[in-house]
């Protein structure tokens, strides 16, 4: 999530606070049911189980020391119940194919599959959630009901409902209701079903009237089974997972916003399926109103953002449907460009050269012809891993100095955006080659750092 939605700041303290505890109690932790897996028996394992929970760590990470012992009660209570659910995890630090093969950027990341379809698991990080998650996606897809007079009840009180009615529990339309049931995409759904009908499916929502399904079921429940304008934070994995540029209306939560929102839903019906919209409390974030580049003076307004990078579009137009319409199509049609925040360029570089918004793109261009590399850490000047890693990192660039082709350089990522960076933690380190950033996963010595460049780089020979 964003910083201020995700409140990253909070979790550090407290996780920074417990890591001394963690590190002791990690080595006392049985872990004999959660299975390790390698590159050697990986496939065979997802294969031959229906439900499998992965856990891609570091071990030097902190927040998957936290969650190692809680991982493994989960793994022994699951199996003491008799589920057939496996729990298992790969070190990504060794395992790097496993781990970009599945798009792994950050520690802890959990994946779940069910029956070889693999999903991100964004649920608790407690033992009994997470046994509780597991048995809620283990269990059966769809509830069956003795007949059409048990939907109402079955519906009463639920946010997204699915009810097949079915000539029978068997042919075709039963059997793609119960696969779409089974989707990692529809985890927000709640399915039902019910033998007397005519083969037909209806969505039921808490914010409209009830619908027959068109289409292909899946995306016509996504598309149909929330609000088109939704309420931040508590929506936002949902407008991360449709990955479109998301313009944020920030509100005063004590005013009467009906006949705006009502302007902004118009916008978001001419746009929908290329440009989200959404609102959120305007006084609560008020600092992701000024990091957006939104007008922070009087609410309300409106600024977006691309969700697969550091892109920010903030709008000072007229905020009705036909104005905001036009702003988004300009957005997704390239004609408006973001607004992208960055220091000043030095005057002059170290060994050490400092990255800016501004002139990160010269270096970035300079290693797609194959004659330079570069090494990116993305830093907070509060991080205390950053801290620790400052030392570490200037040896590291000292060693190259004498090297012009191996570029070791650093960004502070609260004061520039990049916007091909993929930033969800402090250090995060890239190594940047031939055009494409890759994420690091190595080690953090300087004799990591050497290994891996002249493995990875003609240009350190």
């Amino acid at each position: 999530l964003p910083p201020i939605f995700s409140t990253p700041f909070f979790r550090m303290i407290s996780s920074l606070f417990l890591l001394g505890l963690v590190s002791l109690a990690v080595g006392e932790v049985d872990e004999s049911n959660v299975l390790v897996l390698t590159s050697d028996n990986f496939d065979k394992t997802i294969a031959d189980n229906e439900f499998v929970l992965a856990e891609f760590y570091a071990p030097w990470c902190g927040h998957c020391k936290k969650l190692t012992p809680e991982y493994a009660k989960a793994a022994t209570a699951l199996k003491e119940a008799g589920s057939s659910v496996k729990l298992a995890k790969i070190d990504a630090t060794e395992e790097q194919a496993l781990a970009s093969k599945f798009g792994v950027r950050g520690y802890p990341t959990l994946k779940f599959f069910r029956s070889g379809k693999e999903t991100d698991y964004n649920g608790p990080r407690e033992a009994d959630g997470i046994v509780n998650w597991i048995n809620k996606k283990s269990g059966p897809a769809s509830t069956e009901l003795a007949s059409a007079d048990d939907v109402a009840a079955f519906i009463e009180g639920k946010a997204r409902a699915v009810v097949g009615s079915f000539k029978e529990r068997a042919g075709d339309a039963y059997t793609k209701f119960i696969e779409a049931a089974k989707g990692a995409d529809v985890d927000d759904f709640v399915f039902a079903d019910f033998v007397g009908g005519d083969d037909s499916v209806t969505l039921y929502t808490d914010f409209a009237e009830p619908s027959k399904v068109t289409g292909d079921l899946t995306q016509f429940v996504l598309n149909n089974g929330y609000p088109l304008v939704d309420q931040l934070p508590e929506a936002y994995a949902r407008y991360q997972k449709a990955g479109n540029t998301l313009a944020i209306l920030f509100t005063d939560p004590s005013a009467d916003n009906k006949d705006l929102l009502a302007e902004v839903t118009k916008a978001a019906e001419a746009v929908k399926g290329k440009f989200s919209f959404s609102f959120a409390d305007g006084v609560r974030f008020a600092q992701q109103i000024e990091r957006m580049g939104g007008k922070t003076g009087s609410l309300p307004t409106i600024a977006a953002m691309k969700m697969n990078g550091k892109a920010n579009y903030p709008y000072d137009g007229e905020l009705t449907a036909d104005a905001l319409t036009t702003w988004a199509t300009g957005i997704v049609d390239g004609a408006i460009k973001p607004t992208l925040k960055s220091e000043e360029v030095p005057a002059e570089q170290g060994a050490l050269v400092k990255i800016v918004g501004k002139n990160y793109q010269q270096y970035f261009d300079a290693t797609k012809d194959g004659s330079s590399d570069m090494l990116l850490e993305v830093y907070a000047p509060w991080c205390g891993h950053c801290k620790s890693l400052a030392p570490k990192y200037e040896e590291l660039a000292q060693k190259f100095a004498s090297n012009d082709k191996i570029v070791i350089a650093q960004v502070d990522g609260t004061a520039n955006d990049i916007e091909d960076l993929e930033v969800q933690g402090f250090p995060s380190i890239f190594w940047i080659s031939n055009g494409k950033a890759v994420k690091y996963a190595g080690g953090r010595e300087v004799d990591d750092f050497v290994t891996y460049i002249e493995k990875n780089s003609k240009n350190a020979k």
